[in-house]
């Protein structure tokens, strides 16, 4: 991979099987774990927050139900 020996890219593959709660679940469990995430940013506006919310639900309703693990 190009880079400096500050700069550099890390490939990861995962493998998670089960339901959508359970996937998700499970990244949250990684990204704690691997990346120290201790609790989701806050949207900025709740009305975008609600569109968001609306637009997964009416175009990826499987990744949103991921996301609500």
């Amino acid at each position: 991979m190009p880079g400096g020996p500050d700069n550099y890219l890390e490939i990861r593959h995962l493998v998670l099987e089960g339901s959508n709660r359970q996937i998700g679940r499970a990244l949250g469990d990684i990204a704690l774990d691997s990346y120290g995430v201790t609790r989701l940013m806050p949207y900025a506006s709740p009305i975008y927050a609600r569109a968001h919310h609306e637009y997964m639900e009416q175009n990826y309703p499987m990744l949103l139900d991921r996301s609500l693990a």
